[in-house]
């Protein structure tokens, strides 16, 4: 169970008279009644988050009960909503207007859909899917507690920069002719990078051309300095232009400090180091856990499972930058993350070829490419989070 202290929500599925259970089940449908104390009935039996999914089928159709009332407000909509009154909270889907593409839990038939949601929730805590980002939201809602006072989940300040962090070292490639003989690619880059970001808690404040140093987490505005190590991509990523003036995240200003670049600062936005933490380990805790648990797994429902799963840790990170409405919107955190992604990569390269005498020929979005046919040894080959894949060995 992900949270102790938070029992597994059940999972139903209303299809015109019949009810199909999240063991299996298909019970008959009892006569339908007002919305409320339906949804009064449907909490206590499924829980605090509980998910009821509804079919499109007629002779009852169970949309009605997306009316509310009866102390129930709902949100939302039109695919999924959030019902909340004193009773609890329950998520509502109905599933002719949900999109496939977006929820691998959707199967062919509705036992398998119900079983997969709740296998899901099983693995994460969280019941309903919908798309990855939204589920990562709630998940951060969950399981995001740190000491003293907690982290702002909100920040939208109209002055603060938009900062648009490269998450991968870009299209790269040597200015020759070269052959590729091995194609390496690292597991599940963005949950690592989860594990390890310093996150501020608080909003961040304008903090000028302030001397980048240890005791401030957060934005700064430099100029793009040479790329110190021209046998991999710029460290500010493939389509940084020395000279120029963009801001970076942390881990970017850290790199460029670690390898000795002049950094000249023209604005900045920070926090209190003091005030940043690992926010999102216990997120990468479960996500982490529950793509253990289906590694090796070929049946369908695990592997429909397993790209949920995926889905909630690779569109969460953006997700924290898509719209200041949400319940989490630090574009910050984002920036910081996805520049942590890049820079882990970036640091395994450079191991590789300062170490290995390893250098790459290219790189292309979360891949990096050699000439020789095996990797160096720095890279830990595996399915493990952070181990390395080989995707193509050419002959």
């Amino acid at each position: 169970m992900p949270d102790g202290n938070r029992p597994t929500p059940g999972s139903i599925l209303l299809d015109g008279p019949d009810i199909y259970t999240d063991r299996g089940l298909v019970v008959d449908a009892p006569e339908m009644g007002t919305p409320g104390p339906v949804l009064d009935r449907l909490a206590a039996r499924l829980g605090d988050g509980g998910l009821v999914l509804i079919s499109g089928r007629e002779q009852p159709s169970w949309s009605y009960l997306t009316g509310g009332g009866g102390g129930w407000q709902l949100t939302g909509g039109p695919a999924w909503w959030t019902a909340r009154s004193p009773a609890g909270l329950l998520r509502i889907g109905r599933l002719a207007a949900a999109d496939p593409l977006n929820d691998p839990l959707i199967g062919e038939d509705h036992v398998t859909t119900v079983l997969r949601h709740r296998m899901f929730a099983d693995l994460t805590g969280v019941s309903f899917y919908g798309d990855g980002g939204t589920v990562s939201a709630v998940l951060l809602d969950h399981v995001v507690k740190v000491r003293g006072a907690p982290p702002l989940r909100r920040w939208d300040d109209p002055a603060a920069p938009r900062v648009s962090e490269p998450a991968w070292c870009g299209t790269w490639e040597l200015p020759r002719p070269y052959s590729t003989g091995l194609t390496l690619d690292r597991n599940a880059q963005f949950l690592g990078a989860a594990n390890d970001a310093f996150l501020p808690l608080d909003a961040l404040e304008h903090t000028g051309p302030a001397r980048f140093e240890g005791s401030r987490v957060g934005l700064w505005q430099i100029t793009v300095p040479d790329n110190p190590e021209p046998r991999l991509p710029h460290p500010c990523g493939a389509r940084a232009v020395p000279g120029r003036v963009a801001w970076c995240a942390q881990p970017t200003m850290d790199l460029l400090d670690w390898l000795g670049c002049k950094l000249d600062v023209a604005d900045s936005w920070t926090g209190p180091r003091d005030r940043a933490r690992r926010a999102m380990k216990r997120w990468y805790d479960v996500l982490r856990d529950s793509r253990a648990a289906l590694l090796g797994a070929q049946d369908p429902d695990s592997l429909a499972i397993a790209q949920a799963i995926k889905d909630t840790y690779s569109r969460g990170v953006d997700h924290l930058a898509k719209d200041p409405r949400r319940r989490w919107y630090r574009p910050d955190w984002t920036a910081i993350l996805r520049a942590k992604a890049r820079t882990g990569m970036w640091r395994a390269m450079w191991q590789a070829g300062h170490v290995h005498d390893r250098w790459p020929c290219s790189t292309a979005t979360d891949s990096v490419s050699y000439e020789c046919p095996d990797p160096a040894p720095s890279y830990k080959i595996g399915t493990a989070l952070g181990e390395w894949k080989v995707v193509t060995r050419d002959a």
